[in-house]
């Protein structure tokens, strides 16, 4: 048999539930990022990520010089071959900090961890869309866009190579652990 709720203490407790309900209801949902940060590259604060790829085994090409149009087609002439796991992330910044804060935080975040500066290309590093150097960095299935304020950078430390694209779009990031495939 069952028993049933008479009285005051089991209309509250309903009440109860039927409050948690709509608080729970009502909650703003928190935005679910699609990825993580690389735990050796911290963010710009307030940055949030808007895309994310991560590879065990994938190649990219590190960009050591500024790229260029030759016949129709973009080159540098000096780049890195990278092979091993691949982690690819594009940060939206908050509106309030410019490309400029960004890229120089960038710059000292990665000098006070411990990393070395290999490249760096000053704004306007180029006034081309990000995406025109995608198939240059092997990184075609990546969004890369924009074409204001571009500014890079190439980094390494140990097996570790870093390259970051900052613009009015956010923060382009590709970071490598170089190694060797297991087979």
């Amino acid at each position: 048999m069952r028993k049933q709720c008479h009285g005051r203490g089991g209309l509250r407790l309903i009440w109860r539930g039927i409050a948690a309900l709509a608080v729970a209801l009502n909650a703003p949902l928190a935005h679910a990022e699609p990825g993580e940060d690389h735990p050796q590259v911290a963010r710009f604060p307030g940055a949030h990520i808007e895309q994310y790829d991560f590879k065990q085994y994938e190649e990219f090409v590190l960009l050591l010089s500024k790229p260029v149009n030759r016949n129709s087609e973009y080159v540098a002439d000096k780049v890195l071959p990278l092979e091993g796991q691949v982690t690819y992330i594009h940060y939206e910044v908050p509106k309030s900090a410019s490309p400029l804060q960004v890229f120089r935080n960038y710059q000292s975040a990665l000098r006070r961890s411990g990393f070395t500066t290999l490249f760096v290309c000053e704004r306007p590093c180029t006034t081309n869309n990000l995406d025109n150097f995608s198939k240059l960095m092997k990184a075609s299935k990546h969004y890369l866009n924009y074409a204001t304020d571009n500014q890079f950078l190439a980094a390494q430390r140990g097996n570790t190579y870093v390259s970051l694209w900052v613009n009015d779009g956010g923060v382009w990031q590709h970071v490598v652990d170089k190694e060797a495939l297991n087979d």
